[in-house]
């Protein structure tokens, strides 16, 4: 019985969130106002691609023999999928700028971080600026 309380739970949550969010897209009253769906997918794109593309590199490199992560445990261990989970996770939280503190960059791999939370810092801000340029342009 308790389990299917938290799977209700769960799935009341992610309703929850889901409507959240369509209202960005929906609202009647704020049609002027409200950012095309496909921003928002380009958006998403873009994040996916440079998490992904920086974890690839924090593999590759670490794989190469160079240090790069300190608390990544796919490195010692030698799996594949434990190492791309890791760096991936990594990328992420770095992009993000959550920096848990489970996993610490070192050697060239603190270089490669402070390049991808710049990025991190700087994709917000371009596509505010993108989004109030294109407005601006489609309203004159």
């Amino acid at each position: 019985m308790g389990q299917v309380l938290l799977v209700i739970i769960g799935f009341l949550s992610f309703y929850i969130i889901c409507s959240s969010i369509a209202i960005l897209f929906k609202h009647p009253g704020l049609k002027e106002h409200l950012m095309p769906f496909g921003y928002v997918a380009v958006l998403f794109v873009i994040y996916l691609t440079v998490i992904i593309g920086f974890g690839l590199l924090f593999t590759v490199t670490g794989l190469l023999g160079l240090p790069v992560l300190e608390g990544a445990a796919g490195f010692s261990e030698g799996s594949l999928w434990v190492v791309l989970h890791e760096t991936v996770y990594f990328s992420a939280s770095t992009l993000f700028s959550l920096g848990y503190g489970d996993i610490l960059p070192i050697g060239i791999g603190r270089f490669i971080a402070i390049v991808e939370a710049l990025i991190g810092y700087l994709l917000p801000i371009a596509f505010v600026l993108t989004s109030v340029i294109q407005h601006n342009t489609s309203a004159d």
